[in-house]
């Protein structure tokens, strides 16, 4: 039986819709204590695309101590399903503001501009100092973090009110923004993030667009102003949409203002009664914002054209926004909420005689084998049409139930048609595949179509890796065939490095068990396992595995590293590559003594005979002492004779 698909949907205007689908009942509650997580108490941010959570004791708000509350600051991160993944004791100095990278880790900015980098598994990786050079007198006031082609960039609003900027955090090269005009704190401001990094900055009723050399003002068009009907109202609260083009302003007069990046253009103007500054705004995808006041129990979605939906709410609640979507994170559920896209609602819309509602109806009667099947298909002016809608319209449903009704409707109207490219419909199989795994409540990953293709399948493995669900990834690339520098080779490394991190298992045992487990795949590298068991301290675990290494170059080289010369000369003999032999010579002579060197070198016949022909060529002297040492006077002999010669060579040349 397929889930009701319409029951979840909410008509906004005249024929849209918006649904807000349940995706998760929270894990968390009874993870402090048996009454659970409650988010009135914490500040919470979400990493995009399904991201993990983390969370923070909020410091605004006046809290009892409890064992739900510690008293000391603890950053808690959980998956979507609000499972707890780790903890970080934060013992550093104030946070300004706390968010995630591109890549999933959890960036902590502080008061003294400084930012803390941290694993998803709450190990910290890396501190950046960007205020020095800056003036040491300032302090981050405010911060923002946002996303750019380069990486996750950093905006600060200092003490000074002054804005630096940093486009990549890894870098930690800052830039100060061009100085607003006047004197006064900013009421409001947010980072346009599209090819250019520019800061929209409101104060006392104007609103600036800034860069590093500019500073412009933009006049939005209010349709109600001030008392006088002239002085613009005072922003309060500025959002922009991800991808830059879309803007929202909230005025103290309590009105909400939509419209485009640059302001020329509004789309809608709505008093909502209410003047407290919001708690967030958001957009929803392009199509809309969603309002959250943490005082009233209310989300308030508005659309482009001015249409509002009202939600009450149970519980304080957050909300995290995605390219076509928002995610709503309450104490009890984890919700989305988006615009219905266009092929479900020609599908399952009352009334709709569009070619894929035909086909769904008439896949329908001839499962139940009735003769309505028939005329149902008669309808159907466009076949292939209804057959690209069925399958649009599964990628945008979130119950497998009604993926597979939608997917075998495609797959019945597929039988009408005597040429179809079948690409669509068998990518479109492997998509839903992948976005019903991860979204498992032991994954967390809750994902749509639409996010799924803007990441792409190479990321989400990324992404898998990062939460050591190896097993998913390898099935995962194993089924859409990736390539071996993506594809399976890659995971396995990625596990072999993790079990290196195993303290606890013996090093014989252990590499026994990679190599069983690696030694049908010839793509993996096993010198990068051997290096990170080396960087733990694992030295006999590191030389045990790079004997599996198939390069024989980047073995001996993986041999030199790990201080095992006499095995590298070893394989660079085995190798039959005179080039590598020599280049095994040359670097173990840098590192011991020449007594040393000889010795070594003569355990070898091939490379000693190459050590000697070298010696001759360029180094008479040191040819002449291994001569000396092996009694070879015939060979001794020859080096003076030869010596001899060239020296009346060069006499009759002089003369």
């Amino acid at each position: 039986m397929s889930v009701h698909v319409t029951a979840d949907w909410h008509e906004i205007g005249s024929g849209q819709f918006f649904r807000k689908t349940e995706l998760y009942l929270m894990e968390w509650q009874g993870t402090r204590d048996r009454s659970g997580i409650d988010l009135e108490n914490f500040a919470l941010v979400g990493a995009s695309y399904g991201g993990p959570i983390a969370i923070i004791r909020d410091e605004s708000k006046v809290t009892r101590v409890t064992v739900a509350i510690p008293p000391k600051p603890i950053i808690s991160i959980y998956n979507a399903t609000g499972r707890l993944i780790s903890a970080i004791n934060w013992d550093s100095g104030v946070l300004v503001k706390m968010g995630w990278s591109s890549s999933e880790d959890l960036i902590c900015i502080q008061e003294d501009g400084n930012i803390l980098v941290y694993s998803l598994f709450g190990q910290l990786k890396d501190t950046v100092h960007c205020f020095s050079g800056t003036g040491s007198k300032q302090k981050a006031y405010e911060a923002e973090i946002f996303y750019t082609m380069k990486g996750t960039g950093v905006a600060y609003l200092t003490t000074k009110q002054n804005f630096i900027v940093i486009n990549d955090y890894k870098l930690a090269k800052t830039r100060t923004f061009h100085r607003v005009p006047g004197e006064g704190l900013f009421s409001a401001w947010a980072v346009i993030s599209a090819k250019e990094t520019k800061i929209l900055a409101a104060r006392d009723g104007c609103l600036f667009l800034i860069d590093p050399g500019h500073c412009s003002e933009l006049k939005p068009i209010f349709s109600f102003s001030g008392a006088d009907g002239i002085n613009p109202p005072n922003i309060t609260y500025i959002s922009v949409s991800l991808n830059g083009e879309h803007l929202a302003l909230f005025t103290d007069t309590g009105l909400l203002w939509l419209g485009a990046g640059n302001c020329e253009t509004k789309y809608a103007e709505i008093p909502t009664s209410i003047n407290k500054r919001p708690k967030q705004i958001v957009w929803c995808g392009k199509e809309g914002v969603l309002v959250n006041w943490d005082s009233i129990p209310t989300l308030l979605l508005v659309d482009r054209e001015g249409q509002k939906l009202t939600f009450p709410m149970d519980s304080k609640f957050y909300l995290a926004p995605e390219i076509d979507s928002v995610r709503l994170i309450t104490n009890s559920y984890h919700e989305i909420v988006q615009r219905v896209p266009e092929d479900t609602r020609l599908i399952f819309g009352i009334g709709s005689l569009a070619p894929g509602s035909w086909l769904l109806e008439a896949y329908k009667e001839f499962h139940q084998r009735t003769s309505k099947a028939d005329e149902y298909i008669r309808c159907i002016t466009n076949i292939e049409k209804a057959v690209e809608q069925c399958i649009s319209a599964a990628g945008y449903e979130f119950h497998p139930q009604n993926q597979k009704l939608l997917m075998r409707a495609a797959h019945f109207g597929k039988l009408w048609l005597t040429k179809y490219n079948t690409e669509s419909y068998v990518h479109m199989a492997q998509m839903l595949r992948i976005i019903n795994a991860v979204k498992d409540y032991k994954i967390g990953i809750p994902l749509t179509f639409t996010q799924l293709e803007h990441m792409r399948v190479s990321v989400l493995i990324d992404r898998l890796l990062l939460r050591r669900h190896y097993a998913l990834a390898y099935a995962m690339a194993e089924n859409l065939r990736l390539p071996d520098p993506t594809g399976r080779s890659r995971v396995l490394a990625h596990w072999a490095c993790y079990k290196v991190g195993q303290m606890h298992i013996e090093d014989g045992r252990l590499a026994n068990e990679i190599y069983a487990k690696l030694k049908s795949d010839t793509g993996v590298s096993y010198s990068e396992i051997a290096e990170k068991a080396f960087e733990l301290g694992r030295k006999k675990l590191a030389l045990s595995l790079a004997q599996y290494e198939m390069r024989k170059s980047v073995q001996v080289s993986l041999f030199l590293k790990l201080g095992d010369r006499k095995r590298a000369l070893e394989k660079a003999v085995e190798s039959g590559d005179s080039n590598l032999i020599y280049d095994c010579l040359f670097k173990i002579r840098k590192e011991i003594p020449l007594s040393d060197f000889q010795i070594l070198v003569r355990t070898y016949p091939t490379a000693y005979t190459l050590y000697v022909n070298y010696s001759r060529i360029t180094n008479l002297e040191a040819a002449r002492r291994i001569f000396e040492i092996d009694d070879d006077f015939p060979s001794l002999a020859e080096l003076f004779i030869h010596e001899s010669t060239t020296e009346k060579v060069q006499n009759l040349t002089r003369i």
